[in-house]
């Protein structure tokens, strides 16, 4: 199936490779799908955080946070065609669930709890 039009949507997954000098990164989804994410000078991220904390920036750390294999990353961004049917995935915002490998803010102690509360 060719897909000849742009469109922007949210990917969910496991950082499995990345390249800072290309500024790209592999993503792989829960159903083993595996999507390469470009990274671009206006791409930000963040960490997630309780409703009650300050907003935590992560931009600063992407080249630490992507180069961990199993660091799991929430990516928005658009997807654009290209010759050969293929697609490119540009990455506009990226929500690290926690900082690093197996690291996930809402599983720590009382989290949903502080999110009820807030």
């Amino acid at each position: 199936m060719s897909i000849d039009f742009t469109f922007s949507d949210t990917i969910a997954g496991y950082v499995t490779g990345f390249n800072n000098l290309e500024r790209w990164y592999m993503l792989k989804t829960s159903d083993s799908r595996e999507f390469k994410v470009y990274l671009t000078p206006t791409t930000y991220g963040r960490f997630s955080f309780d409703l009650d904390e300050p907003y935590m920036d992560a931009s600063g750390v992407f080249n630490q946070l992507l180069s961990l294999n199993r660091q799991f990353v929430f990516t928005y961004g658009t997807f654009y065609p290209i010759e050969g049917g293929d697609m490119r995935f540009e990455a506009q915002w990226l929500v690290f669930a926690g900082n690093g490998p197996g690291n996930y803010r809402h599983e720590e102690p009382q989290w949903w709890i502080k999110q009820v509360n807030s």
